[in-house]
């Protein structure tokens, strides 16, 4: 999987079989507010 755009400085916590990165910075350094979920699934990356 690939993230829509690149972030940092996010918060990332897991709960179950997931990690979940909330909020962040932009590559321009502008606050986001999204959460993105990972999950390993047969050996992908699945990014929602």
């Amino acid at each position: 999987g690939k993230m829509k755009q690149p972030l940092g400085y996010g918060v990332s916590v897991s709960y179950g079989d997931e990690v979940f990165l909330i909020g962040g910075e932009n590559a321009k350094g502008k606050p986001v507010s999204s959460v993105t979920s990972f999950t390993m699934r047969d050996g992908n990356l699945l990014i929602k």
